[in-house]
């Protein structure tokens, strides 16, 4: 079954040590309209704890990340043309 990934949860860590959340909606390509990965990371969906991340004008350390909102789909069935499709290993 495909696995969807709708939109990721972060927790930024600021310059002053305190920690802020971020929900990042994803489209087809893995990218979000609400922020940047960082450099050498390409893709939001990419990111992980240690890369960092830009939003406005800021950018943060990734403290954590976890799917938000994410639904898995029988093989065939029509879904939503919003969130990146996990393609499975192998």
């Amino acid at each position: 079954m495909p696995r969807v990934i709708y939109s990721l949860i972060f927790d930024l860590r600021t310059l002053s040590g305190s920690t802020r959340q971020l929900v990042a909606p994803l489209n087809d390509a893995g990218q979000s309209p609400h922020c940047r990965a960082v450099p050498p990371k390409q893709r939001v969906i990419d990111l992980r704890v240690g890369d960092f991340v830009r939003h406005g004008q800021n950018v943060y350390e990734i403290a954590a990340v976890r799917a938000y909102r994410e639904a898995q789909w029988p093989d065939g069935a029509t879904r939503m043309a919003e969130g990146y499709e996990v393609r499975a290993a192998g």
